[in-house]
């Protein structure tokens, strides 16, 4: 489902990322972790080309785009970066809800605006996703009238509502008080359960260590180690792992 090739991605003489390489199949979770700074969350903005990236591949969903230096895009590329955003779907620190909308017409603006759905068919998948992720009753509800956690499911939701093949998740719940993280994190494993694919940066280990597939701890812009939760936990071989790691456990 998702296949990065030698990705490299640099702001002005300070690298970011330095040769990247990624698979992932349909239906896994990965984990990202690792220090801040590190290239966690510059990786999933180049996976959806939020970022573009200097040099490298990245594949996903049977859509190739591939970036050598001093290269313009084309046209056609340019219609591949809109037919891959399309793929995934993409919830952020911040919930980036329109603050003028209610929950239910957050979730149904871009069906209706991009893929050109008629507004009841998009009510009616959007009624669904609320059911989803427990705000069926906050369907009216504005921004402003709703918590942290809250805020963020309905980000989720509308996510969802395009129909991704593939779901990133950048530090969902770092700006949410800690009583309210468990909704959050109950609706990503619900996903996960459900097999969808996706790409997680967190900071929640729990999380990490009881829901994904895959674990890569990045460092300095290289991923520094990668393994199952097992294997990273218990038996981390790098001693930057194995010092990030006292932090949290």
């Amino acid at each position: 489902m998702i296949q990065v090739e030698n990705l490299w991605k640099s702001f002005g003489k300070n690298e970011i990322l330095k040769g990247i390489n990624w698979k992932q199949r349909k239906g896994e979770l990965a984990v990202i972790i690792g220090p801040s700074g590190c290239g966690k969350s510059t990786f999933l903005r180049c996976l959806n080309h939020l970022e573009s990236f200097d040099e490298g591949k990245v594949s996903i969903a049977g859509i190739s785009l591939e970036h050598t230096k001093d290269r313009k895009h084309t046209k056609d590329e340019r219609q591949k970066i809109l037919q891959l955003r399309r793929r995934i779907g993409m919830v952020f620190q911040s919930f980036n809800l329109f603050p003028h909308l209610t929950a239910l017409e957050n979730i149904i603006v871009a069906p209706m605006t991009i893929k050109d759905i008629a507004q009841q068919e998009a009510e009616s998948h959007a009624m669904e996703l609320l059911r989803k992720v427990g705000l069926i009753d906050h369907r009216d509800h504005y921004p402003s009238q709703l918590s942290g956690g809250q805020s963020q499911r309905v980000a989720i939701a509308r996510a969802l509502a395009m129909e991704p093949e593939v779901m990133l998740f950048d530090e969902p719940t770092s700006a949410l008080d800690p009583q309210l993280v468990d909704e959050v994190l109950a609706v990503m494993k619900t996903l996960a359960e459900e097999g969808m694919t996706m790409v997680v940066v967190t900071h929640e280990m729990r999380f990490a260590r009881e829901v994904s597939d895959t674990i890569a701890v990045f460092n300095r812009g290289n991923i520094e180690e990668i393994g199952s939760p097992d294997k990273i936990f218990s038996q981390p071989k790098s001693p930057m792992t194995r010092e990030f790691l006292k932090k949290y456990l």
